[in-house]
């Protein structure tokens, strides 16, 4: 299939589909896919009052929360994290960006470049993409650098090496311990436990998405004033 016309931003979740048959095809998985037709809004678009007529897109319903943001339970937009991805991208010379994962050297030279114009997350994740890096691996990039998510820490594995229990219906309690028993990863609901139960490079992992967590969490309560609990001290939910 020649896909030279899916490069382009409008069609990254063509993108995404194609990653997806990939995927299925290289895992020799039994699913079958089926492809939907969209309904309502293309993607991208920002025409809110679709939202009342049905089947919005993405694009429409993040511009309304933007601008109707529940004062209960604050969301966090990409703009939020402006600053901390400035100090980062600021941090890191031309090799040190090449150390993140899926890091390519055009893009980093492009980042380097763009840098003395950056204003905001997405308006500099608007300046690096191009035809040949989509808006989305941009974005990942981006988010790769502000956590911390090198190729030492991820690549070395085909597939995730632990699993994390973060809530479960009660009724499900029975699979659940048969999913620990049959498991060829390690079963994670405590993390005070995961140290006992993990390789070095599995730990890791964990620790880094710790720290994904913490920096959610700070930049949250820096916008809101609510503080949550640490992950050493979150609860599974069950309902």
């Amino acid at each position: 299939m020649d896909v030279r016309f899916l490069t382009q931003k409008q069609n990254s979740n063509t993108l995404l589909a194609l990653e997806y048959l990939q995927a299925l095809y290289q895992l020799n998985s039994p699913i079958r896919p089926v492809a939907v037709t969209r309904q309502g809004m293309p993607y991208l678009s920002e025409n809110t009052a679709a939202i009342k007529e049905g089947f919005p897109s993405a694009t429409a319903l993040r511009a309304r929360l933007q601008t109707t943001e529940p004062t209960d339970s604050p969301l966090l937009f990409p703009g939020d994290f402006s600053a901390l991805l400035h100090y980062k991208l600021l941090s890191c010379g031309y090799e040190d960006l090449l150390q993140y994962r899926g890091m390519t050297p055009q893009l980093a030279h492009k980042i380097q470049n763009a840098l003395p114009e950056f204003e905001d997350y997405e308006q500099f994740a608007n300046l690096l993409w191009t035809k040949d890096t989509t808006y989305s691996r941009v974005c990942r990039q981006l988010a790769c650098i502000l956590l911390g998510i090198k190729k030492d820490a991820w690549d070395v594995y085909t597939q995730t090496p632990y699993a994390r229990i973060l809530g479960f219906r009660k009724s499900a309690a029975p699979l659940l311990h048969q999913i620990r028993k049959s498991a060829s990863i390690p079963m994670i609901s405590k993390l005070a436990d995961a140290e006992g139960l993990l390789s070095e490079g599995a730990q890791r992992l964990l620790n880094l998405e710790i720290k994904a967590s913490q920096i959610y969490d700070s930049v949250r309560y820096h916008k809101s004033g609510e503080r949550l609990p640490g992950e050493f001290q979150k609860q599974i939910i069950v309902i």
